[in-house]
């Protein structure tokens, strides 16, 4: 399959995230916020989307048969995503100052 025909899927936890990050940015400027929130959404779908594998592959142990990703934004966030014929699942977004360690992927 082609890479540019796969779906582009923001799960739940991807856009809890997400507005976690919003919400976060909106405390200082509201503007700043919902810029911030719309340019991952559009480095999402337009940047990672059509060629998912140009990012370094993220092993996880409890599932190492399934191709995730890890794509990181603005050196800020860190956007984990999971590839399949049909798909890109965007699963998680946390700051880059985070441990992942302390994140649990979503099935």
């Amino acid at each position: 399959m082609s890479e540019s025909t796969r779906e582009v899927n923001l799960t739940p936890a991807f856009l809890d995230g997400l507005a976690a990050i919003q919400a976060y940015h909106s405390q200082f400027d509201a503007v700043r916020g919902r810029q911030i929130s719309s340019s991952i959404v559009d480095f999402a779908c337009d940047i990672i989307g059509p060629f998912p594998h140009a990012y370094p592959r993220y092993p996880v142990r409890q599932y190492p048969d399934r191709d995730y990703r890890r794509a990181v934004f603005r050196r800020e966030h860190v956007l984990i995503y999971r590839v399949t014929e049909a798909e890109v699942s965007f699963l998680l977004i946390y700051a880059a100052r985070q441990r992942p360690d302390d994140l649990s992927l979503p099935a």
